[in-house]
């Protein structure tokens, strides 16, 4: 029987507690998460509770926009950053209480009580399967994307209400992958009866069209739709092919081809307000991937400072998808479509200055988390892989390798200059690796410093140093070579190739200091930046001193040795170098010197007029014809892999 609750307790209608060890549990588990929300529950209305208290239950994985879980308390400041969780609503007779949950059972909020419209009958909670062993020489699962299930949606959509609904039409979508306990997809048809036998995984769809949402649950193999909501027009789609009515809809607004390649989303970069965008060619600054940097505060220091350091993109093999980093504690990694949608946090406490990795077939992310064990000079590092979203891989995070990255390293400048620079570039305009190669191989830096290049083989662990000093490294399109830089001890660098099958070097000449290098598309070219100082300006009354440089761009043909001058300007430095695969050029971040900040500081303006003049990146354009083109203020540009048209398909 159902115990009677104490309901005259006064209840804050969003209380947010840290939970106690024992009654902390969870770990992605909505068993175990559920049996946490009972004990909290429990706990705010003074009462003993159990399972066998509820007539029924419900919950789902939420994705809040901040860390109040969905349910703010007055006059409380919460952190603006994605939150992932679970809403549980817990029925009681005809009360049904709403609890919210971190992943980890850690933390819990009591969101209200409402009456429930009738009793429900008890929710079975799913299990997520375990990944199928795949069969020895058979081909990995292609992953799914965003766009293709939009696409879907759309399909469906139209098939049913009789309308021609395209993707512009829509005001927004979302999607996220699921596993369900039966054939129903979670949105049982009235009178029938579904196989339970095994769990069935998929997609959860969210359409929103002329101010209305469509809920769609879609099977993993995409020709099972199943309509969640009280839209009588929408019936079940059951074992459809939907390759004709995709064919359709794919005629149904021709465009230009030229308008559709220019509009297309090909670009990631990091706005100068610190958010994410994705833009096309012609289609600057693009539209925001997410927009939760908090407002710059008033500090002394010239340059923002955001709650959110986003960049490090990477896109995936078939140029569907970005992932990203969030390098403000507690160091996330995101993953969002190209073409549209919320980003997805797949893991958290990440190394800094790492970047992520994708598998050879794009089903997984690699990372690197750093421990506690220390050995003499190093720190022990642990490298992890994360399936994406809508892979058939296991979710949970999966141990790779360790290893053990030299220490050592810090410091900073007075010149803001350098540390938008360091942004742009890493630590000093080293950039450390990590690149993951077909056959369980990973490419990584395996000292803070930037310089080493190492091979980990993820089959036995062993770790093998390539070349000790090679630093800012690219690797060639077939993955046989890297190009970087190697310094002496004073100072001098040299640009050099590596074979990284023998570990054989090859100097390349170049006029001037190599900075930034990038391999080109082809695999016939370098791109490299250099810099000369111009000038080191000091400032009254002390030592600390800015540097001004001669920046060039070059491009050396690696057959013939020819270089091409691109660009030259005065200024800090080129941050972020991307080509493009469909000839139309490249994009790459330019820095500027501090010289206009300085003037500003020994004049005495104020404190917003030095923050003005400040110095900051900017995305320039450089076509094939050699015009140079300034987009807007920008950095961390990273432009989509395949050509545009192949990635559509």
């Amino acid at each position: 029987m159902i115990r009677k609750f104490l309901l005259a307790l006064t209840l804050c209608a969003a209380l947010l507690a840290p939970l106690s060890d024992a009654q902390a549990q969870g770990g992605d588990d909505p068993n175990a998460l559920l049996d946490t929300a009972l004990a909290f529950l429990a706990e705010q209305l003074g009462v003993t509770l159990s399972r066998q208290d509820l007539s029924g239950w419900t919950w789902q994985e939420v994705l809040w926009p901040d860390t109040s879980l969905g349910c703010p308390q007055p006059d409380q400041v919460y952190s603006q950053v994605l939150t992932r969780g679970y809403d549980f609503r817990l029925t009681t007779g005809s009360n049904v209480y709403e609890v919210h949950l971190t992943p980890d059972g850690a933390t819990a909020v009591y969101c209200g009580m409402t009456a429930a419209a009738s009793a429900p009958t008890p929710t079975a909670l799913p299990s997520l399967p375990q990944a199928a062993t795949p069969t020895a020489g058979a081909a990995p699962a292609a992953a799914i994307s965003g766009e293709e299930l939009v696409n879907i949606g759309i399909a469906y959509l139209n098939s049913q209400l009789g309308t021609t609904i395209t993707r512009r039409d829509l005001s927004r979508w979302a999607w996220e992958a699921a596993t369900w306990p039966d054939r129903s997809l979670g949105c049982p048809q009235p009178d029938v009866t579904y196989d339970s036998s095994a769990p069935v995984p998929g997609f959860i769809l969210t359409i929103e069209y002329v101010d209305r949402i469509y809920e769609l649950h879609l099977t993993a193999d995409r020709r099972t739709i199943m309509p969640c909501g009280d839209d009588e027009r929408l019936q079940p789609a059951i074992d459809t092919d939907f390759a004709g009515a995709l064919a359709a809809l794919a005629t149904s607004t021709p465009a230009a081809p030229e308008a559709v390649a220019g509009d297309r989303p090909i670009l990631f970069y990091t706005g100068a307000d610190g958010n994410v965008y994705r833009a096309g060619w012609n289609a600057y600054p693009g539209t925001n991937v997410t927009e939760d940097i908090a407002p710059t505060p008033a500090t002394p220091s010239p340059l923002p400072r955001f709650d959110h350091i986003y960049g490090y993109y990477r896109w995936s093999p078939d140029g569907q998808r970005v992932a990203f980093l969030d390098s403000a504690p507690p160091a996330r990694l995101l993953v969002a479509d190209a073409v549209g949608g919320q980003p997805v946090q797949l893991a958290t406490d990440l190394a800094l200055l790492y970047p992520p990795a994708w598998s050879p077939d794009g089903s997984a992310l690699a990372y690197v988390r750093p421990t506690q064990t220390f050995r003499a000079n190093s720190q022990v590092m642990e490298v992890y892989a994360v399936a994406v979203p809508g892979s058939d891989e296991n979710t949970a995070p999966r141990l790779l390798a360790t290893f053990e990255q030299g220490v050592g390293c810090g410091g900073g400048s007075s010149d803001p200059a350098d540390t938008v620079y360091s942004r742009e570039t890493g630590y000093m305009g080293n950039a450390l690796m990590l690149a993951w190669l077909p056959g369980d191989t990973l490419l990584l830096t395996p000292s803070c410093t930037g310089a080493g290049l190492a091979r980990l083989d993820l089959s036995s662990g062993e770790l093998t140093l390539i070349d000790p000093a090679l630093s800012r490294v690219t690797l060639s399109p077939d993955r046989s070579r890297a190009a970087g830089i190697i310094a002496d001890a004073d100072g001098n660098r040299t640009l050099t190739l590596v074979t990284l099958l023998s570990g054989e070097t090859q100097p390349v000449p170049v006029s001037g200091t190599p900075d930034q290098v990038l391999w080109s598309a082809d695999g016939q070219h370098l791109y490299v930046s250099t810099v000369e100082p111009v000038e080191r300006v000091a400032r009254s009354g002390g030592e600390e001193t800015i540097g001004v440089y001669a920046v060039r761009l070059w491009r050396i043909n690696l057959s013939t040795g020819e270089a091409t001058l691109l660009f030259e300007q005065e200024g800090r430095g080129i941050g972020t170098l991307t080509e493009a695969l469909d000839g139309r050029g490249m994009i790459f971040s330019f820095v500027e010197d501090s010289r206009a900040w300085l003037q500003a500081v020994e004049t005495n303006a104020s404190a917003d007029a030095q923050r003005e003049a400040a110095p900051g990146a900017w995305l320039l354009l450089l076509t094939p014809e050699g015009a140079i083109t300034r987009l807007g203020r920008g950095g961390q540009p990273a432009l989509q892999p395949y050509l545009p048209d192949a990635a559509q398909g």
